[in-house]
């Protein structure tokens, strides 16, 4: 069974025991998580998390090739978005789908 990891360890990719797993991309690139890359404290009673410049570069070469997709109207089933997109975009290479 998978582990459930909080918030901050799934951002990070650090499991609950402690050692820090990091994480991959195609080319084999590993982040590693280090002191001071993660600050947590209650700010009105409320926990704030706020991360480090760096952590912050990573997510955002990450998520550079992301596209976001808001549906207007009318419902419409999983596989027949992928089909649309395939075709309005005519990509020639694969790409991901996620719900």
């Amino acid at each position: 069974m998978a582990e459930t990891l909080s918030l901050v360890e799934f951002v990070i990719m650090k499991n609950s025991t402690g050692s820090n797993s990091g994480v991959v991309n195609e080319e084999e690139e590993y982040f590693e998580s280090q002191d001071g890359d993660v600050a947590t404290e209650l700010v009105n009673g409320g926990p704030s998390i706020t991360f480090s410049d760096r952590v912050h570069q990573f997510i955002e070469y990450k998520m550079a090739l992301i596209v976001i997709v808001k549906l207007l109207g009318k419902k419409v089933g999983f596989n027949e978005l992928l089909n649309k997109l395939s075709t309005l975009w005519n990509l020639g290479s694969i790409f991901q789908l996620m719900d």
